[in-house]
């Protein structure tokens, strides 16, 4: 389960006053026994949409 919004956020000076909501989905799958890639898809959901109206994030897990 993935808790916050993102693990490090700078902030924008564009964002100022502007509310973000967004509901997502995605999933990841084992490639190999040391290998898991996953994406996942978030859309704003208030109106207005405010920093972005969706975004597709991917993941590449390499365990050594």
């Amino acid at each position: 389960m993935n808790i916050g919004y993102d693990l490090i956020n700078f902030g924008s000076t564009q964002a100022e006053g502007t509310t973000q909501l967004t509901i997502g989905g995605g999933f990841r799958t084992r490639l190999v026994k040391n290998v898991d890639v996953g994406v996942a898809y978030e859309a704003g959901v208030v109106d207005p949409v405010g920093i972005f109206e969706g975004r597709v994030t991917a993941d590449l897990i390499w365990r050594f």
